[in-house]
């Protein structure tokens, strides 16, 4: 359990700092080109639905994410949404949480129930192997060209 509030506390300082860098928009002439990335997540031979991927350039300056469809398949985003990565090395992390089936409330029910303000808030889980969790950890590494056709694909365990 410590280990996966670590993991999600850290991908949400990743994205937090990605999101950082990023701001100022890529059609901006200050920002730094992008180029598309888009590609597939399988494990098993079968695609991977609602997996997040986080790209972390190798020094650690430059980020983008994506999210897998139905298909398995992304588009990576750095600051406009489907805008690519900026070119170079980087480490690529993959996680794919399930957050208990939460669904829309509706307070009005009758048999509605508020939560217990007493009891921690579940806490969501890694449905693919932990490597994945870390872009230090994962063994995915990925390099962005400066080409308009950047196709990668992950296979998982």
């Amino acid at each position: 359990m410590r280990t996966s509030a670590l993991v999600v506390g850290t991908m949400v300082v990743a994205l937090a700092l990605g999101c950082v860098s990023g701001c100022g928009g890529s059609g901006s002439s200050t920002g730094p080109k992008t180029y598309p990335v888009t590609g597939t997540v399988t494990q098993g031979g079968k695609p991977v639905e609602g997996a997040t991927l986080l790209f972390v350039s190798k020094d650690g300056k430059k980020s983008a994410t994506g999210k897998t469809d139905s298909s398995g398949r992304y588009t990576l985003t750095t600051a406009k949404s489907g805008d690519g990565a900026v070119a170079g090395q980087y480490e690529v992390a993959i996680t794919k949480f399930d957050t208990g089936g939460t669904t829309a409330v509706d307070m009005s029910d009758p048999k509605y129930t508020p939560p217990d303000p007493n009891k921690p808030a579940p806490v969501a889980k890694n449905l693919l192997p932990e490597k994945y969790a870390s872009p230090k950890t994962s063994g995915l590494t990925a390099t962005v060209k400066e080409s308009k056709d950047n196709k990668i694909d992950f296979t998982l365990d």
